[in-house]
């Protein structure tokens, strides 16, 4: 059911996006601001669905990587304040100073937890406040428990009806689900997530005076150190005329990925099933394979091991992505097995396509536009839509002087764009413990600069080569998450210094 979803929002999304960029009528914009909303509450829906189907197969992940409480916390108060501003609610946050500055544990985690609780909390919260508070609850050596707390003002709940809270698919009352709407996931997800991460989670309410949401977590103490290269000259570019195989038997599917890609400056070659693809390698120099997996005639992790297969110069090392509405992880498992290099999960948006494609074309000096920047600056290999560089903390994090942070990224940008290739280059020699070094000095330095997707990757990519996970899987989403870093700088930085 995942994939049949999936597929069709593939197009919903895709389409949007490039509707956008036509000239419209105001009321084709305001129509259209509407579907692209609605596009993204449904796909809301579908990736809730999706984390309680992993949650409750035992198959959701959790990291442990180094983090900033308060860096979450920001970023989660930078989505919400303006919402809560227009409601005509105080919305604050207060955050113990004894709490460590870098901690151990999953972040990505610990913000979907948070983001569902301040969202129930502006839903259900007509007038007064909305409070987020963040304290030590206890220190023990190098670990620390810390108790959250989502506080506000709104409509509250009855005693019996707190105890249906944390059930799956289940609202307070059938007043609530058809007045406020939702699918009754979100608390549940919650729940299972503490459960997952060791912490607990619970309710006090009054109704008609609030809600307070609570819960504990263990994390571990880190810390974060690193040092900022010299600067290097830049060098701008784009995708130039590469030669694109997309594999697609879905046509509306099949439509919009045509068009994204010659947007980008691409030449594309279609085929409508993987027997047709393998055909086409077998005939043609193509620089890259955009690979669906649910076809007819021949399916694309059948037609990726025939690729490998061929005795043809290039197609053991051809770059094969999967693009696919399995998302699960063992789909996802399944395109590295069949030989592909990375895996993008329908519906992407157009800067998610770019910037996986970017990793493997780089070696034709590929960058984006800046247009295609701000694009790949909402994308992440995750799907969430955070920013890659928090500019607040990393001007507080070097000192307060906005333009020497200013520099110091625009120095990581040129120095480092080409890091992902110096590690891959030091894996393939066998010398991985240099590669952890090459990581280990990326992470201390996105923690100082306040990149922390880019961080966290970095930490991924240290550990995986340590023995601790799958190399080759980090290895590709750290590529993908330096550009993704590097685009958004491209994007940011000259927005900040005009500012």
């Amino acid at each position: 059911m995942s994939h049949e979803i999936r597929t069709p929002m593939n197009a919903i999304v895709g389409a949007s996006h490039l509707l956008s960029g036509t000239a419209l009528t105001s009321q084709q914009s305001d129509y259209l601001q509407t579907l692209m909303i609605s596009a993204d509450l449904l796909l809301k829906v579908i990736n809730d669905i999706l984390d309680f189907s992993k949650i409750e197969a035992g198959k959701l992940e959790i990291e442990r990587v180094e983090f900033s409480v308060r860096d979450v916390v920001e970023e989660i108060l930078s989505v919400y304040s303006a919402r809560a501003e227009q409601q005509g609610l105080e919305l604050s946050v207060e955050l113990d100073p004894e709490i460590p500055p870098s901690l151990l544990g999953d972040p990505m985690r610990l913000s979907q937890i948070l983001n569902n609780l301040l969202s129930n909390a502006l839903k259900f919260t007509r007038h007064g406040y909305i409070s987020i508070s963040v304290r030590l609850a206890s220190r023990d050596g190098a670990s620390a428990e810390l108790l959250f707390a989502v506080r506000d003002s709104g409509i509250g709940m009855l005693a019996d009806e707190q105890a249906q809270l944390f059930q799956a698919f289940t609202q307070v009352d059938g007043s609530i689900t058809r007045t406020y709407g939702g699918t009754g996931l979100g608390l549940a997800i919650c729940r299972r997530l503490c459960a997952v991460m060791k912490g607990e989670i619970w309710c006090e309410s009054v109704a008609g005076l609030g809600s307070t949401f609570s819960f504990r977590l263990p994390f571990g103490i880190a810390s974060v150190r690193g040092q900022v290269p010299q600067h290097r000259e830049s060098r701008v570019g784009r995708f130039r005329q590469q030669h694109v195989l997309l594999v697609e038997d879905n046509q509306f599917n099949q439509k919009v990925a045509l068009a994204l890609l010659e947007r980008a400056g691409l030449q594309v070659s279609v085929a409508g099933n993987g027997a047709d693809a393998v055909e086409q390698v077998k005939r043609n120099d193509f620089d890259l394979v955009l690979m669906d997996i649910q076809m007819p005639v021949m399916d694309g992790l059948t037609a990726a091991r025939h690729i490998r297969a061929l005795d043809r110069p290039g197609a053991a090392s051809l770059p094969i992505l999967a693009i696919s509405a399995n998302a699960m992880e063992r789909d996802v498992e399944a395109s590295l097995a069949a030989g592909m290099n990375a895996h993008i999960a329908k519906p992407f948006t157009p800067g998610t396509l770019y910037g996986a494609i970017a990793v493997w074309l780089d070696d034709d000096g590929a960058v984006p536009t800046r247009g295609e920047a701000n694009d790949m600056a909402e994308a992440s290999p995750a799907g969430q839509t955070l920013p890659r560089v928090d500019f607040e903390t990393g001007v507080r994090q070097t000192g307060g002087d906005r333009r020497l942070y200013l520099d110091l990224l625009g120095q990581f940008e040129f120095e480092y764009r080409e890091q992902g290739e110096e590690i891959e280059g030091e894996v393939a020699a066998g010398r991985l413990d240099e590669a952890a070094r090459l990581a280990h000095s990326v992470k201390g330095i996105a923690g100082v600069l306040a990149a922390q997707p880019l961080q966290r990757a970095a930490q991924r990519l240290e550990s995986a080569l340590k023995g601790e996970g799958e190399s080759a899987q980090a290895l590709a989403d750290f590529r993908l998450e330096l550009k993704l870093t590097i685009a958004f700088l491209r994007a940011g930085v000259e927005r900040e210094a005009q500012e």
